[in-house]
């Protein structure tokens, strides 16, 4: 009788012991988890703006001077290192916009972006950009970076994070100086400025 009061009086103690491991394991668990999800978090927004970056040239009419039959594809543009570039490749090989294939080139210089249709000014790298921008928008070429045009007001789109999503901007001025007709399409899912 004495081992039964025992080990019922141990019963209680026990039920209280595993429900206090399970909340440790589950908080170690959700810590770790909140971790991970910050890394997650990060990766996915290279790759969100990868995928707009790519689907942005569905939406958009270059001036033929861009488009002719001397520009057999339609050349996006990386410019300086940036983690959006591989992935971007990863995502426009065999697509292609009106007949056109879809190649990303990673350039270094400001310089070798005249040739291109899109340019993605990675971080760090709008202070090359800005002296040279008039002189990309007279080439047809337009410009896109993560920052807003708000805090960016002479490129044509901005890709920024507002609130855990990547929101697009647009200048129709800029677009405008650069000889591009945007879809009404992407206007109607951006933030457009005049």
């Amino acid at each position: 009788m004495n081992h039964t009061h025992s080990s019922e009086s141990r019963s209680p103690l026990k039920r209280r012991a595993r429900p206090v491991r399970i909340y440790l394991a589950i908080i170690l668990l959700v810590a770790f988890a909140g971790r991970l999800l910050g890394q997650i978090t990060s990766a996915d927004e290279y790759e969100i703006r990868a995928a707009m970056l790519i689907n942005l040239t569905k939406f958009i009419d270059w001036p033929t001077r861009k488009t002719d039959a001397s520009h057999p594809q339609l050349l996006i543009c990386i410019l300086g290192s940036d983690s959006i570039g591989p992935i971007a490749e990863r995502y426009a090989q065999n697509q292609s916009v009106d007949g056109k294939s879809l190649q990303v080139r990673h350039i270094n210089t400001v310089e070798a972006a005249s040739g291109c249709n899109l340019l993605y000014v990675g971080v760090g790298e709008q202070k090359h950009v800005d002296p040279v921008v008039e002189e990309l928008t007279k080439k047809g070429v337009l410009t896109v970076s993560e920052n807003s045009n708000a805090s960016n007001p002479y490129q044509v789109i901005g890709l920024p994070t507002l609130n855990d999503h990547v929101h697009i901007d647009i200048n129709l001025a800029a677009a405008q100086r650069t000889g591009v007709t945007i879809s009404s399409k992407l206007l109607r899912l951006a933030t457009v400025s005049k």
